[in-house]
């Protein structure tokens, strides 16, 4: 299970970000683009303990359940891979759970 760290707001969450995880533009498909780019700036940072934003990669993974149309299989395999590494046992289940079949089973 995901420790209640892993919902703390990180310390290198941009402002942009946390005003969309917290407001109505949540799931805001058009906000997509945005949520995918904060994803590389995580996996850009060598640190996994100190950029992990759990909150704002469920956000998007909850995002492609809505519009799957729209996701993209790499920035998902960055969500898990950083969700693996992270010091929370829970984060990569909580990310797999938001995960259809057909995307588990993708090779």
């Amino acid at each position: 299970m995901a420790s209640a760290s892993s919902f703390v707001r990180p310390t290198t969450r941009p402002e942009e970000i946390q005003q969309l995880l917290t407001g109505v533009e949540r799931y805001n498909p058009q906000k997509i683009g945005l949520l995918e780019d904060y994803v590389s700036h995580q996996c850009a940072n060598p640190d996994p303990t100190t950029n992990h934003d759990l909150m704002a990669n469920l956000a998007l993974l909850k995002m492609y359940q809505f519009n799957p149309t729209m996701l993209d299989l790499d920035v998902i395999r960055r969500i898990l891979a950083k969700a693996l590494v992270s010091s929370s046992q829970g984060d990569f289940n909580l990310c797999l759970y938001l995960l259809s079949d057909d995307i588990c089973s993708d090779s």
